[in-house]
């Protein structure tokens, strides 16, 4: 019997991508337990921790003379929290699974607590929650 498999990837390669691949492997959870709903809420803890995203502004501060470091969609010249969170959202926006967009839409709900927001786009559900599908995670198309 051939496993069928999917891959996951981010559809550009000019920036350094800030998702680890254990957070796509949860939202990959999420999609799967709401496959009647398109619209997965997921704490921003779970994908983002605090002191993860506190490493990465400084990994990308550091970095920000390197062209892979500069997100010049971000006109601050030091990256905070805020920028981080905004990279993750726009690098979210650009994850494709089979060459298929992963989500419509990505934001990030802040209310007591933060959720991420993700519209999932309708393809990319039916082939993420394909019964006995596994899932291949590459950094670039």
């Amino acid at each position: 019997m051939v496993k069928e498999f999917c891959e996951i990837s981010f559809s550009e390669d000019n920036e350094f991508i800030i998702i680890p691949e254990s957070s796509i492997f949860l939202l990959v959870q999420a999609i799967r337990k709401s496959k009647d709903n398109r619209v997965v809420k997921v704490p921003l803890e779970t994908v983002l921790p605090q002191d993860f995203v506190q490493y990465v502004a400084k990994i990308i501060n550091t970095n920000r003379k390197h062209k892979k470091f500069q997100y010049n969609y971000i006109e601050d010249d030091t990256i905070g929290t805020q920028g981080v969170l905004h990279i993750a959202c726009r690098q979210l926006a650009m994850l494709v699974v089979d060459n298929i967009r992963c989500f419509t839409e990505v934001s990030i709900e802040s209310r007591t607590i933060k959720y991420l927001i993700l519209q999932v786009h309708l393809k990319a559900q039916e082939i993420v929650c394909k019964d006995g599908i596994e899932i291949i995670i590459n950094k670039y198309t």
